[in-house]
């Protein structure tokens, strides 16, 4: 039996799972059909033994959901704590979790060479300005060429919402820095060392800056980025 993509699957999982990454629901984010396209578009088929990596467990449910609906893919999840994660839903032969912060670069490269490269990895983590692009710089050279770096909520930390408590560096805004890569293809920050970034840089072939349906907050809809890599 085949299993070709399909939203309604997915949607299914998230909701079974109750990740917020489903398109209706309390905190709905409503990621799942912009995931689907640039799964399509990549190449990535349903049954092929992807390799995925989500930073931020929390509950486990959007491992478990990536899990399901990837029937032969091995799924990787990092977090600080196990405090988050319920009973039964991590209890999958496919799925792998660790504790590591990502707020560690070297960390963060060391738990990469140790279990990396992926098909695909996901930034679902603390949202804190820093850490997104720690993460960024630690990780993106442990994406498999025509892999796939997702960025989530980037908007969460931005100074409107909670700065005190998503930007207590003060740092740039991730959103206008990914905004400005998406239009030039190149990324600059000073939280990214300059090897890193030359990297990053020669090694990206688009940054998508997309916006889902859902208004998650009042007047912010769900904002996500998608970075492809190069063949």
């Amino acid at each position: 039996m085949t299993y070709p993509h399909n939203i309604a699957d997915l949607e299914t999982f998230a909701r079974q799972f109750d990740t917020d990454k489903r398109a209706d629901g309390p905190k709905a984010n409503g990621y799942l059909p912009l995931y689907l396209a640039y799964f399509m578009a990549h190449g990535f088929d349903r049954e092929a033994p992807l390799k995925i990596l989500e930073v931020g467990t929390n509950k486990g449910s959007s491992l478990r959901m990536w899990a399901e609906y990837f029937k032969n893919a091995q799924v990787f999840g990092t977090d600080i704590t196990r405090g988050y994660e319920l009973p039964g839903m991590l209890e999958h032969p496919n799925i792998t979790t660790d504790l590591v912060d990502q707020g560690d670069h070297t960390a963060m490269v060391e738990y990469g060479y140790h279990n990396g490269p992926w098909d695909i990895i996901i930034d679902d983590g603390s949202h804190r300005q820093d850490h997104i692009m720690i993460t960024l710089g630690a990780m993106f050279q442990f994406v498999r060429p025509n892999g796939l770096f997702v960025i989530e909520d980037v908007i969460t930390g931005e100074n409107w919402l909670d700065g005190n408590t998503w930007n207590p560096t003060n740092d740039r805004p991730a959103r206008e820095a990914l905004i400005d890569m998406e239009a030039s293809n190149t990324l600059v920050t000073p939280r990214i060392a300059a090897e890193n970034l030359t990297a990053i840089n020669a090694s990206c072939e688009y940054c998508d800056y997309r916006e889902s349906e859902v208004e998650y907050f009042p007047g912010h809809k769900s904002q996500i980025v998608f970075i492809g890599k190069t063949r």
